[in-house]
């Protein structure tokens, strides 16, 4: 998968998150960096990194998130929290 489909996947909201999940089960998350920054995919990003194990998210997605907290409200925010609070136990 490139970041080219994914982001097509994301913003065509075909579905395809589940196998975007799948996928970053053996990929590097960071490659999801400049979707998370972007406006209109960064729910469907937070909502996917929520969903994964947290040895799966690396210190700059991580560390972006945590930037971006304030900003975040609705499940937006929940997802982060989720994501933050899981990296941390």
């Amino acid at each position: 998968m490139t970041l080219k489909e994914i982001d097509q996947s994301l913003r065509s909201g075909e579905g395809g998150i589940r196998n975007i999940i799948d996928w970053l089960h053996v990929a590097d998350a960071t490659v999801l960096l400049p979707l998370l920054l972007d406006a209109e995919t960064c729910a469907s990003v937070l909502y996917i990194f929520s969903e994964l194990p947290t040895h799966r998210i690396p210190a700059p997605v991580r560390s972006a998130i945590s930037e971006m907290l304030p900003q975040l409200d609705g499940n937006e925010r929940l997802w982060a929290e989720d994501v933050l609070r899981e990296c941390r136990e």
